[in-house]
């Protein structure tokens, strides 16, 4: 348990004693979303124990569709929020979690772990176990960065040598943010010219390590597209989202984190069925569906909804997709 002194016989003593297991859910070190949330990630495993918990430290990954443009895998990017439903439901019914806090703020990473969560709290309740409670934390929102004037410089040789079209496309990307589907797609662009004999290999390595730079800001900085403003405020919507946690720009205090865990081990304690997670996004998906045509529709989670009704056995009609 990361975060937490091994003390053998005081984990034992709350195994025995049944006290609540309390799994922290969250990408692995490669993850864009999880980038700068490692303390924080510490800093709850140790807010569990200290209120009571037995925190597990549960790591997984889902392919990165923005980060896979243009590559030969970029189809399983597609495919990741069912893997992600097919590994954590089997995971969280083996090792019997309680609750689970969920970091990230990938689609569909967090959908598919919140499928896997509500397929297991229905079979908890189904032989008369624990509710399966959750929150749900978002990643914190990095600082935008754009490509400086000297790096923009760097590119200049390479630029009179490129046809118009891969000229236009590469003042595209350095208009704006440089997000990760940016760094993926000049990375993209510098492999067809270095195949194509434009850019010898050094000068390729020189130009990717400039963009890299730039990427690699503290926090997570795709966090702040607008589809991930998006994808924030459908699932906030669920009520699985603490007050605060919304729209974050710099770590939760220990009071914030405190606060979540209290709540977190309280329903477990007192067994609040109507505040477990397949309770709370049956309830809520309607409020969902508004929240998502509110905010523009964004494609994906159309079949996100429909993913998630289908897990609690709710149709949407189209008056509930439609509501504003």
């Amino acid at each position: 348990m990361a975060g937490v002194p091994a003390v053998r016989e005081h984990i034992l003593d709350r195994f025995m004693n049944g006290q609540p297991r309390v799994a922290i859910m969250h990408g692995g070190d490669d993850h864009p979303p999880n980038v700068g949330s490692k303390e924080t990630i510490r800093r709850m495993i140790r807010q569990v124990w200290a209120n009571g918990g037995i925190p597990f430290e549960v790591s997984h990954s889902a392919p990165c569709e923005e980060l896979s443009y243009g590559t030969e895998g970029m189809n399983y990017a597609l495919l990741a929020r069912n893997f992600c439903t097919a590994t954590l439901a089997g995971l969280i019914e083996a090792h019997g979690y309680d609750a689970a806090i969920l970091f990230g703020v990938c689609d569909k990473m967090m959908v598919g772990s919140l499928r896997a969560l509500i397929e297991a709290d229905l079979a908890h309740q189904r032989r008369k176990a624990r509710p399966l409670f959750a929150m749900l934390i978002p990643s914190i929102i990095g600082r935008e960065i754009h490509v400086s004037e000297e790096d923009r410089r760097k590119f200049e040789p390479l630029r009179h040598r490129l046809i118009e079209t891969e000229r236009a496309e590469l003042d595209r990307l350095f208009h704006g943010p440089m997000k990760p589907h940016v760094y993926a797609q000049v990375k993209a662009l510098l492999d067809r010219c270095f195949h194509r004999r434009i850019v010898q290999e050094g000068e390729k390595d020189d130009l990717e390590r400039s963009i890299a730079r730039c990427a690699s800001v503290p926090g997570a900085n795709c966090a702040a597209s607008e589809a991930s403003m998006a994808h924030r405020m459908i699932l906030a919507s669920f009520g699985l989202v603490p007050r605060k946690f919304d729209i974050a720009v710099k770590p939760p205090t220990d009071e914030h984190l405190a606060e979540v865990v209290r709540r977190l081990i309280q329903a477990v304690h007192k067994r609040e069925r109507r505040m477990s997670v397949a309770s709370l996004t049956r309830y809520n998906l309607t409020n969902a569906a508004a929240v998502w045509s509110a905010t523009g529709g964004h494609p994906a989670w159309l079949l996100h909804l429909t993913y998630l009704a289908d897990a609690v056995g709710k149709k949407l009609s189209l008056s509930d997709i439609s509501k504003k």
